[in-house]
C-alpha cells in the first residue's frame, strides 16, 4: 500500500510516560507504537516483550539499579501501530530521579510476508540479558511534571531478509526523551490533553478515555479568530472493497445517507448556532444549514491500519477532483479498522495540491468495539450504524465550529463534542436519550456543549 500511504523510513516507538503519583514517586506507563515503513513484503511483524526495566539514578546521584516497569507478556504487531497509536505494555509506580537506560526482554516474534508465509525470529541475547538502550538525555521524574520517553525501533534495519526467505531480527533502537526535544520543536497552537499538536489533534476518544473537561479556569469555549463553517455541506467516501458486499454494508450506507440528508434544519444542527466567526469585521453566526452532497464508493482496498492526516486529505482531494468545496466536510468511512487505538474517529484539515483547503474526517470500522458503542437498543439500527452515527455527529459539529483549528475550543483544547462525549440527553420523557432529525428518524447521538446553556444553568450535566 506504499502508493496510498506515502510511506517513509520504517521505525517503531515504545512510548514511556512518566505521570506523577504523589511526592517522591511517579508512574511510568509503557506502550508501543510505530511510524510508516518501507518494506512492502512484510504484512505483519509481531514482537513479544516479556519484561521492561529502567535504570534509576536517585536524586543524590546514587545508582539505584534497575526498576521493573512491566513483567507482563505482550505480543504486539508493530505494523498496526503508528501515527500516534499506542499499544499498552504495562504501568508501574517508580521513584523520582533520573532514568538513564531502558532494558527490555524479548523472546522474538513472527514475521508474515505478503504470500502468507510466516517466519519465526529470535533475538540474540534477547531472552537472557535483554536489550539495553541509552536514554539521551536522561528521563527525569521529579514529581512536578509528566515525562515521556520514546524508544524508536528502526524496523528497516531491525528485520533483515535472508537468502532462504526468512528474517534476521537484531533490533536497532534509539531512546528519545520527548520532554527534552519537544520544547524546541513544538509548534504554536493548543495541545489536546493527549499531547497531540496540529492535525489530527481532534480525535474522539473511546469511552473511558473521553474528556468532558472544565478546560482550566473557565469551561467556556472561546473564539480563536479563525473561520467556522457558517453553512456547511457534507460528502461521504466509503473506502474499501467490502463496501460492495451487502452482508458487510448492512444498513450502514443507507442509514448514513438518511442521517446526513436529514441533518439540515434539525435541532441537532442548531446546537452550533450560538458560535460565529468574524471576517472583515463582520460577525456571522453558524446556521443549521447542512446540505448532503451524497456518497461515492471507492472499491480499492482500504489501508489496514489508521489513516494519517495526509492520506485522508489525499483521498478526499482525489475524490473531489482536486477542487474541493471549501464549506464541505469530507467523511471517509473505511471498511477496515484503525488497529489498537484509543479513539473512535477524528476530524482534521489540509490542502490539496491545487492549493485548495479541505476538511476531512476519518471514520474507521468500529463494528463491535465496546469503547465506541453508544449502546442503542431503541432505534432498530445495527450496532455498527448506531456507533458510526454517534461518532459522526461528534466530528460533524466539531468540524463546523472548529474546521481548521482556529475556531472554538476551551483553554485545554477541547471542542464542543469533546466536552459532552458519551453523554446523552436522557430524561423522564426521553429515557433512551434519542435525538430526532428532520424526517422524524431517531438516533442515539451525544450532546454538544453550549456556552449559553452552561451560563444559564439550563443544560444537561455532561457526566
Amino acid at each position: 500500500m506504499k502508493s496510498l500511504l506515502s510511506l517513509s523510513a520504517l521505525s517503531t516507538v515504545l512510548a514511556l510516560s512518566g505521570c506523577l503519583n504523589g511526592a517522591g514517586s511517579g508512574t511510568i506507563n509503557v506502550g508501543a507504537t510505530e511510524a510508516p515503513y518501507t518494506q512492502d513484503s512484510i504484512t505483519s511483524a509481531t514482537v513479544t516483550v516479556t519484561k521492561v526495566e529502567a535504570h534509576w539514578v536517585d536524586e543524590t546521584g546514587a545508582d539505584g539499579g534497575w526498576v521493573t516497569l512491566s513483567e507482563e507478556t505482550h505480543s504486539v504487531d508493530l505494523t498496526l501501530l503508528g501515527d500516534g497509536i499506542v499499544a499498552e505494555l504495562g504501568s508501574a509506580q517508580v521513584p523520582t530521579g533520573d532514568y538513564t537506560e531502558v532494558r527490555f526482554v524479548t523472546n522474538g516474534g513472527v514475521v508474515v510476508v505478503t504470500d502468507g508465509t510466516s517466519y519465526e525470529v529470535k533475538v540474540p541475547s534477547g531472552e537472557e540479558s535483554g536489550i539495553k538502550v541509552k536514554i539521551q538525555p536522561a528521563l527525569h521524574v521529579d514529581g512536578a511534571a509528566a515525562t515521556d520517553l520514546n524508544l524508536e525501533f528502526d524496523l528497516d534495519k531491525s528485520f533483515v531478509a535472508l537468502g532462504n526467505g526468512g528474517f534476521h531480527f537484531d533490533p536497532v533502537v534509539k531512546a528519545v526523551n520527548v520532554a527534552a526535544t519537544a520544547s524546541a520543536a513544538q509548534p504554536a497552537g493548543n495541545p489536546t490533553s493527549d499531547g497531540l499538536f496540529g492535525a489530527p489533534e481532534h480525535i474522539q476518544l473511546q469511552k473511558g478515555y473521553g474528556r468532558p473537561t472544565g478546560g482550566g479556569s473557565s469551561p467556556l469555549l472561546t473564539y480563536r479568530n479563525g473561520n467556522v463553517l457558517n453553512a456547511h455541506n457534507t460528502a461521504v467516501i466509503f473506502w474499501g472493497t467490502e463496501w460492495n458486499d451487502a452482508a458487510f454494508a448492512g444498513d450502514k450506507i443507507t442509514g448514513l445517507d438518511t442521517f446526513f440528508s436529514n441533518m439540515n434544519g434539525s435541532q441537532y444542527a442548531s446546537t452550533g448556532n450560538e458560535y460565529y466567526d468574524v471576517v472583515g469585521g463582520v460577525q456571522t453566526l453558524i446556521q443549521p444549514s447542512s446540505t448532503y452532497l451524497g456518497h461515492v464508493i471507492d472499491s480499492t482496498a482500504a489501508p489496514r491500519k489508521a489513516l494519517s492526516t495526509s492520506s485522508a486529505v489525499a483521498k478526499a482531494c482525489a475524490v473531489a477532483g482536486n477542487n474541493p468545496d471549501p464549506s464541505t466536510v469530507y467523511f471517509i468511512y473505511t471498511s477496515t479498522g484503525a488497529g489498537h487505538v484509543n479513539y473512535c474517529a477524528w476530524h482534521s484539515w489540509g490542502t490539496c495540491s491545487s492549493g485548495a483547503p479541505i476538511q476531512v474526517a476519518y471514520m474507521p470500522n468500529i463494528d463491535g468495539i465496546a469503547g465506541c458503542d453508544p449502546q442503542d437498543s431503541a432505534t432498530g439500527h445495527s450496532q455498527g450504524l448506531a456507533a458510526l452515527a454517534n461518532v459522526t455527529a461528534h466530528e460533524l459539529m466539531e468540524a463546523v465550529t472548529d474546521p481548521r483549528g482556529s475556531g472554538w475550543m476551551d483553554s485545554s483544547g477541547a471542542e464542543n463534542g469533546d466536552k459532552c462525549a458519551w453523554a446523552f440527553p436522557v430524561s423522564d420523557t426521553n429515557p433512551s436519550g434519542l435525538s430526532t432529525l428532520t424526517d422524524g428518524s431517531q438516533w442515539k447521538l451525544q450532546m454538544e456543549w453550549s456556552n449559553a446553556a452552561y451560563s444559564a444553568s439550563s443544560g444537561f450535566l455532561n457526566r
